[in-house]
């Protein structure tokens, strides 16, 4: 129980130290970089040291052990940690997902991957017979939005009022304003599709001739 009670202490400083942190952020856009004094890794994503990572600290802080037979925990506080795991979840599927494709983008264009790093431009070559525009396109939105906090801001102001088409609905991005469609079962939509993807992809041709793909992880990690 000791033990316990420290890593708790250890994690709220750590958390107060990231309140100190977003008083510095101006920009909220997802590819804003900057040094921080107390950081050593100046490359760092706005949305885990922003209003998502205070939704952590509601899970983690409030949900003390000794108070599990407690009654009062505020509703909103609630809602605020159930985004945060839907939020995380996605961006864990996507990232898996991105990664797995540049690993086979690596192999398979060499060279030529880094003169043109579009993992979206490479998926589309390679599954001329899977419709992957739609998902593809709303999953970048998405994870796009998640990093400026869930809202829709997008790198260059295009149109005020976006609309995608995906699997028979209509979803709305407006600048400015928070993605709110963004529930367990359209995310579940979305991991179905990727998944389909995935599977097109491994049976292309140029995949398939490939005969072993090294997920650079595999290097550092070994059991003992």
């Amino acid at each position: 129980m000791e033990n316990i009670k420290k890593f708790r202490e250890d994690l709220f400083n750590s958390l107060k130290d990231a309140v100190k942190i977003q008083k510095f952020i101006i920009n909220t856009r997802s590819d804003f970089k900057s040094d921080f004094p107390f950081i050593k890794n100046s490359d760092i994503r706005v949305s885990s040291i922003s209003t998502i990572l205070q939704h952590s600290r509601i899970l983690i802080v409030k949900s003390r052990f000794i108070d599990f037979e407690s009654s009062s925990y505020d509703l909103q506080d609630i809602l605020l940690a159930e985004r945060f795991l839907r939020f995380h979840y996605f961006i864990d599927v996507f990232s898996s997902f991105e990664n797995c494709i540049r690993i086979l983008m690596r192999k398979t264009e060499n060279e030529n991957y880094y003169k043109n790093p579009d993992f979206v431009g490479y998926i589309k070559s390679q599954t001329q017979t899977f419709d992957n525009t739609s998902v593809l396109q709303f999953s970048k939105l998405i994870r796009n939005c998640i990093h400026n906090n869930g809202f829709y801001f997008p790198d260059k102001k295009k149109k005020e009022f976006l609309e995608i088409n995906y699997r028979k609905k209509t979803f709305n991005f407006r600048i400015g304003e928070p993605i709110q469609f963004l529930t367990w079962e359209i995310i579940f939509l979305i991991v179905e599709d990727i998944i389909k993807l995935l599977i097109n992809i491994f049976n292309s041709a140029k995949i398939c001739s490939v005969e072993y793909f090294r997920d650079p992880v595999s290097l550092y990690e070994s059991i003992e």
